[in-house]
């Protein structure tokens, strides 16, 4: 599963990328509540200096394109269904399937990848009431542990003082407490 997230890393993104984790999923309801789209998560990636030229992995449990809108504006995005646009990537997804019994193990394995795969970008943004993200950021924290390829890697190179991460809320907590728009 390691080898997987850093075969991915390398072969889509040539190693440079950030990432987002945005949950959605059962919290989706909520989260439109409080706003119709990503603006809070996009604010967030601009302060923590995500370039523009660099792209950009999207993990995400619900994807509508008009909510994600103020990312795909500002960045190159690169979604699990756009991963076998490379062939390497593409076999490794055909055998990970093969090797897995049921559909519910190969989803679960697979949101391992992801999370491994966000941990290895340079800058990273998720959502604070995600465990999903949480687990992100202290995989990021623990990357000497966690993916010792990186750290020994020439390219790119790991440089801890360049890593940021953060988290964001969809709006105002007061909001999402109340429920209210």
């Amino acid at each position: 599963i390691t080898e997987f997230s850093r075969i991915i890393a390398q072969e889509m993104f040539n190693g440079t990328f950030n990432a987002f984790h945005v949950r959605l999923g059962d919290y989706g309801s909520r989260a439109k509540q409080v706003s119709t789209n990503a603006r809070a998560f996009a604010s967030l990636a601009k302060k923590l200096g995500f370039e523009s030229d660099v792209p950009v992995y999207l993990a995400t449990d619900s994807y509508t394109r008009s909510y994600f809108r103020p990312i795909l504006k500002e960045w190159n995005v690169t979604r699990v269904t756009d991963l076998t646009s490379s062939a390497v990537v593409k076999q490794w997804f055909e055998d990970f399937h093969s090797r897995l019994p049921n559909t519910d193990i190969q989803s679960s394995l697979f949101g391992l990848v992801d999370q491994l795969v966000c941990a290895r970008a340079q800058k990273y943004v998720g959502t604070t009431i995600s465990t999903f993200s949480k687990v992100i950021i202290s995989m990021r924290r623990n990357i000497p542990v966690i993916l010792p390829d990186m750290v020994n890697a020439t390219y790119p190179v790991y440089d801890p003082a360049k890593r940021k991460d953060g988290t964001t809320y969809w709006g105002p907590m007061s909001k999402l407490r109340s429920g209210g728009t």
